[in-house]
């Protein structure tokens, strides 16, 4: 199943990019789908997945913590998260029940400027320190871009006026307010700061490569299969 938040609202995602619910729309979504595929007779509730690529991919990491799961839906969980280069956005502060338990693969590109593969490995090791390990498997690819799978981006070359987090804090979500990750410690959130780090640098590099295409599709369903099986 698929499905575009944006166009459903007859917008898109360039027009709200930056905006407050530019993630939120995405995510509500995600669990609207879920919980008509699970009501769906010739669909098992309990394996039902989410991929994301992008704005995707940073939705369907964010499926996969209980804060956001608890108040969009209680009663169903996806049964795996795949995320393909997310924006590298947000976190969940650290604790036994920061995540629903399901497992979570991300794959990265090592070319990638919006999302510097460091930013999610601090986060892993923030996580870690904090004897509350995030249920996350990381893949990095190398030499590939921002949007390796997209077809039309042949050449590789860099957006300005796209907007990026790369210099951003990870925003860290929890039961009560949300926190900064600097440094490897919670700071509290303040949204002036975190608005001059998107200021001071906007865009990002994004191109396809047919190898990293065929090597990730191909992690993901191994990952799948280990994540889906009975």
């Amino acid at each position: 199943m698929t499905y575009d938040s944006f166009a459903a609202r007859g917008t898109t995602g360039a027009a709200l990019q930056g905006s407050p619910g530019y993630l939120p729309i995405g995510v509500a979504d995600a669990y609207a789908a879920l919980r008509f595929l699970s009501a769906e007779c010739r669909i098992e509730a309990g394996h039902v997945a989410i991929i994301g690529f992008s704005y995707g991919a940073e939705v369907a990491h964010l499926a996969a913590m209980e804060v956001v799961r608890s108040a969009l839906n209680p009663g169903e969980r996806s049964a795996a998260h795949v995320a393909f280069y997310p924006g590298g956005t947000f976190g969940a502060i650290a604790g036994p029940a920061a995540y629903t338990g399901s497992p979570v693969l991300m794959l990265l590109g090592g070319k990638d400027d919006n999302l510097p593969v460091t930013k999610i490995e601090s986060y892993l090791a923030y996580a870690r320190a904090a004897g509350a390990p995030a249920p996350i498997q990381t893949v990095v690819y190398p030499g590939a871009y921002h949007a390796w799978t997209a077809l039309d981006l042949t050449t590789a070359r860099f957006y300005p006026d796209l907007v990026s987090t790369k210099k951003c804090p990870l925003i860290l979500l929890g039961p009560k307010q949300p926190a900064l990750l600097i440094d490897g410690e919670l700071k509290p959130f303040e949204p002036g700061a975190f608005g001059a780090c998107l200021a001071a640098a906007p865009g990002y590099s994004m191109g396809f490569d047919a190898a990293v295409r065929a090597k990730s599709v191909a992690d993901m369903v191994s990952f799948l299969q280990r994540s889906l099986r009975p």
